[in-house]
């Protein structure tokens, strides 16, 4: 391993998601601090987190701050929005995106998990070449597919896992879904119930392309 930069003061705080934009430069959220015993999100610190970027010269760009549980980052198909997750909002939120700087504004809700009902709160994020977003459900067994331009609630996949933390398609042609899941909050019931938490599961047959 190579290490490339501090962000974070606090000790307290640690990053979450990442993932890199269109121009390459590589975005990180963090989040506060969960306390000993913590059994719900919602027992985190809250806006202790912030967003970052790393520009090519490896500096870092703090995009703002004051966030909770920083999640789920994906960029649109003709890179003009960014999506975000800040977990304990129970909802995915949208951006004006300028690829040349970076800069985000004019925030929007793309899409509310409590408006569609659904269970869970939105964890990790991906786009496919439909430019529909696909995001872990942490609570809700699922992951679900959304069209962020029209906050319509598309599809539903479920997955033999409460805790279900990250999407990312892949295989040779994109086809295949990773689904990432977790035992964070589980007693011990549900771990007996649910033996496969914390694997990594592949959902193939969607029919759907992701993207590189």
């Amino acid at each position: 391993p190579q290490h490339l930069v501090d962000v974070e003061s606090q000790e307290l705080c640690h990053l979450n998601d990442g993932k890199c934009d269109p121009s390459h430069r590589l975005w990180a959220g963090s989040l506060g601090h969960f306390p000993e015993g913590a059994t719900d999100i919602h027992d985190i610190e809250k806006e202790q987190g912030s967003l970052y970027s790393m520009q090519k010269d490896k500096s870092v760009v703090k995009r703002w701050g004051k966030i909770d549980l920083s999640n789920g980052l994906a960029w649109s198909l003709h890179k003009k929005k960014f999506y975000f997750v800040d977990s304990i909002k129970y909802r995915i939120d949208s951006y004006d995106y300028d690829d040349a700087t970076g800069d985000i504004s004019n925030e929007k809700v793309a899409f509310c998990f409590k408006a569609n009902n659904v269970e869970g709160a939105a964890d990790g994020m991906t786009i496919d070449q439909e430019g529909m977003l696909w995001v872990a459900c942490f609570g809700g067994y699922q992951v679900i597919r959304v069209d962020p331009n029209t906050g319509k609630l598309l599809q539903q996949v479920a997955i033999p896992s409460p805790n279900v933390t990250s999407v990312i398609f892949g295989g040779p042609n994109y086809e295949d879904l990773f689904v990432t899941t977790g035992t964070m909050q589980m007693t011990n019931e549900q771990l007996e119930k649910y033996p496969h938490s914390g694997c990594i599961f592949r959902v193939t047959g969607l029919g759907i392309k992701g993207t590189p």
